[in-house]
């Protein structure tokens, strides 16, 4: 336990937040978790309002960094942001969905990405997901708790929230939104280039009847890119010249059960109705192979199969995975760009960026046997 005296040029919480920067420098790894609050302030005999403010201190000099719900953490060198004038600027990065998808591999690869390029811009990414049905009032309260001076929100699907940061006249910028308007500079999936890039590579190899597997209505969720996709799998089908089937068309979910269950709808067919090929998602694809296999066939040689977001485990399965890659990078660094030049000039007007996917062919894709096309 540390006794800190109060001094009379220097302030208490200036004094507490010394003491944890040489705790900090002297024993705690870079990435690690600061102690719960109450040890801290047991430990260093100091109130909650003054450790408050010698943590937040701490983290205006970018030698920790919080994550909402999960606490302190100390910073990573390589990911300590640059000073503007002496300043860093405070970013939220606002999670639209369930705290449990934090875990996802797609949204922590967009958080690594965030707090690597948020020092280019002279940014402090503070992170927080918030619930869809939080209310527009705590989603204030959080805002300007943090100190923001801009917010990069994921995932939005209610307009409150963005009329919210407009009130406050706190810039943003929606990435993969669910709902915007004219106002609002987002950045989306070029969706309708994801499915012709799919269905195109799929023809080439002479498949006629495709399923696509989609996520619309997963968790209760509605969204965007979903009910794009769908609608772009429709008209590129018949742009193309192949049958339309709306029963190709079925949930899949994103988990190994969901595609288990919708590869096996799609495999228990009659061999005139069974699709040769599947677009699915990286997150359901176990589900499916095992789908086909169980129906006495082989991914890739008697099925073909795709997926999207192009994890790192697609290259991993056995077969291979076929899948497209949404640059996610280049959406980040659209992203804080476009937050960058709102801050700077805030009369910039609000627009639509579509980010253009890239296909990544492995062995999940072959050429259709001749007795199915």
């Amino acid at each position: 336990m540390v006794n800190i005296k109060q001094s009379e040029t220097v302030p208490k919480y200036e004094a507490v937040a010394q003491e944890l920067s040489c705790r900090i420098t002297a024993g705690l790894t870079p990435g690690s978790k600061l102690p719960p609050m109450r040890r801290l302030m047991a430990d260093l005999k100091t109130s909650q309002a003054t450790l408050d403010r010698a943590l937040r201190l701490l983290w205006e000099n970018g030698e920790i960094t919080r994550i909402e719900g999960a606490g302190y953490f100390t910073v990573i060198p390589d990911t300590v942001p640059k000073k503007l004038n002496g300043q860093v600027t405070p970013v939220d990065f606002c999670f639209f969905f369930r705290d449990r998808v934090m875990g996802n591999p797609l949204y922590s690869k967009l958080l690594t990405m965030l707090m690597e390029y948020g020092k280019n811009y002279h940014f402090r990414i503070n992170i927080f997901p918030y619930e869809e049905m939080g209310t527009v009032q705590g989603f204030q309260d959080k805002l300007l708790r943090s100190g923001s001076r801009g917010a990069i929100l994921l995932g939005c699907s209610k307009s409150s929230f963005e009329y919210a940061l407009r009130r406050l006249e706190i810039p943003s910028v929606h990435l993969y939104p669910n709902w915007f308007d004219d106002q609002c500079h987002s950045i989306l999936i070029d969706n309708f280039c994801c499915i012709e890039l799919l269905i195109a590579h799929l023809t080439e190899l002479g498949h006629r009847n495709i399923a696509m597997l989609h996520g619309q209505g997963y968790d209760n969720c509605y969204m965007t890119d979903q009910e794009e996709r769908i609608d772009a799998y429709y008209e590129i089908v018949r742009r193309y010249g192949l049958p339309v089937i709306p029963q190709n068309v079925l949930f899949g979910g994103y988990s190994e059960e969901t595609g288990y269950r919708a590869g096996r709808e799609l495999m228990t067919r009659s061999d005139s109705m069974r699709p040769t090929a599947i677009m699915a998602n990286d997150y359901n694809i176990s589900g499916v192979y095992q789908a086909i296999r169980e129906a006495g066939m082989k991914p890739g040689k008697d099925v073909s199969v795709t997926g999207f977001d192009n994890l790192d485990t697609a290259p991993l399965l056995n077969p291979s995975l076929s899948s497209l890659d949404i640059s996610c990078e280049e959406a980040v660094r659209l992203a804080l760009e476009r937050l960058r030049l709102r801050m700077e000039k805030p009369e910039t007007k609000g627009g639509i960026i579509r980010v253009k996917p890239r296909f990544f062919k492995r062995d999940s894709t072959q050429p259709c046997h001749a007795s199915r096309t």
